[in-house]
């Protein structure tokens, strides 16, 4: 049996969906906080089980019988490290076998990479290979999904400002990171092993300005902003200031270049195929009509 946490997040939902094509509904179970929050969920036809990463005990009976536990890492503005711990430790305790843990992708000269973050991150993965529990880490690459958040009116404008400098980002598609989760979940052979999930290219803002004015037949400027600059714009769309000081600091970070890619191909390895590309990606944001969901 599986146990999916986050099962109401993207990508716990969405490996729960990606599961269910490979494995019988009654080997998957989705943890969530509140049972009765998301119908959606509800209706995939799995077992739902309460529990929270800072409950101790409901983490114990949410893991009863699991072989392998997904855990997603916690939201950004909590105690990470210490939930994370929770997880690992009630899992061992539960007699869970393997743990798949969602980390983030930084490269090895990384500089940056929100240091409150990356650090509970690396914790974690310490703890987790110490734990004596088989484990996989995937180190997730910033999502494709958040770009139209960051410059929303961007083809209304003519202009793409943003303090992204020069920095590349090996962006993927949450819904291929939640692909190549389930697969890892569903197959054998991914113990104690860590994967780069990240895309085939890394993109700059420079190149995204140049995807969009070939695809909208108009000229699109890049211009690099200041922090502070972006902050306001961005809260001036009605995004809480502490939400947009966080983007601020993944910006940050990608300026730094500390999440271009580094050559991996671990992604369309687990995938079986291609991942999704940006060009695809902003035809579909900007040029169908449809929108992306947050988390």
């Amino acid at each position: 049996m599986i146990v999916v946490t986050g099962a109401s997040g993207f990508i716990g939902k969405g490996t729960i969906e990606f599961l269910l094509k490979n494995l019988p509904a009654d080997q998957i179970v989705g943890m969530v906080r509140d049972v009765n929050k998301d119908k959606e969920l509800n209706n995939l036809g799995i077992e739902i089980r309460e529990g929270n990463y800072q409950d101790y005990q409901s983490l114990l009976k949410a893991f009863k019988g699991a072989e392998k536990v997904l855990l997603v890492s916690a939201h950004a503005f909590t105690d990470l490290t210490a939930q994370h711990i929770n997880v690992i430790d009630a899992a061992k305790q539960a007699g869970v076998k393997h743990i798949v843990f969602t980390s983030i992708y930084r490269t090895e000269s990384a500089q940056h990479s929100i240091p409150w973050v990356t650090l509970s991150m690396k914790i974690t993965e310490d703890y987790l290979k110490k734990s004596g529990m088989a484990y996989t880490i995937l180190r997730n690459t910033f999502y494709f999904d958040y770009l139209p958040y960051y410059f929303r009116d961007v083809l209304k404008e003519g202009k793409l400002v943003i303090p992204g400098g020069e920095g590349a980002v090996a962006f993927a598609l949450r819904s291929d990171l939640a692909e190549a989760t389930a697969n890892v979940l569903a197959q054998s052979g991914h113990e104690n092993k860590t994967y780069a999930l990240i895309g085939n290219r890394s993109y700059s803002y420079g190149d995204i300005a140049e995807i969009l004015s070939k695809e909208s037949g108009k000229e699109i400027l890049y211009a690099d902003t200041g922090r502070e600059d972006f902050i306001q714009k961005i809260t001036e769309t009605g995004v809480p200031v502490q939400q947009a000081e966080f983007w601020a600091e993944w910006l940050q970070a990608m300026k730094m270049d500390d999440m271009r890619g580094d050559g991996s191909n671990s992604l369309e390895i687990l995938l079986g195929r291609a991942p999704v590309t940006l060009e695809s990606f902003l035809k579909e944001v900007y040029f169908s009509g449809k929108t992306v969901q947050e988390d």
